[in-house]
């Protein structure tokens, strides 16, 4: 069905306190410092220092009542930027960042969303932090969980990306 969480969500929820925060995200600041359209980055490792959007839960949760509506697509895509909007802090040497897990609603037929473009849209303005736990890039291309299946994938070639290597 399409409320199903794909995934579990890899984040723990801790208050961000500067002296206690793993972060500054030493991939992320280097990264920055290069030029660059996009700020888009995909780990394998647990996001720690802030809280992360668990989009499948929180974007199953936002669409509930609005399931059977014909306009879906479009409250889905309103809702996932709202959630975005609202799950982006602002940290000192790295600047606007939000961390996404659990991004397999996403692909969900029903809801319509153009992921390439949500991720272009999204990294335009802020560091993007997708978990990928469980999922591969290869030729860049993002398989989701590991399955490399095009239904299930995200174009990246014209999307600046990296993959951290445990430099969260």
């Amino acid at each position: 069905g399409l409320i199903r969480k794909v995934g579990e969500s890899l984040c723990a929820q801790i208050s961000l306190k500067p002296s206690s925060a793993k972060l500054p995200l030493p991939g992320i600041k280097a990264y920055k410092e290069e030029t660059s359209r996009h700020h888009l980055y995909f780990t394998q490792s647990e996001i720690q220092g802030i809280t992360c959007l668990d989009v499948g839960n929180e974007l199953s949760k936002a669409i509930e009542n609005d399931m059977g509506k014909k306009q879906l697509p479009m409250i889905a895509e309103e809702k996932l930027n709202r959630l975005v909007e609202h799950f982006t802090v602002n940290l000192a040497d790295i600047g606007d960042i939000v961390a996404l897990t659990n991004i397999g609603i996403l692909f969900e037929p029903a809801l319509q969303i153009n992921i390439h473009d949500k991720l272009d849209y999204y990294s335009r303005s802020r560091n993007v932090v997708v978990s990928m736990r469980g999922s591969l890039i290869i030729d860049d291309r993002f398989y989701l969980s590991g399955c490399k299946n095009k239904r299930y994938s995200i174009d990246l070639k014209d999307i600046t990306h990296k993959e951290l290597q445990d430099e969260i």
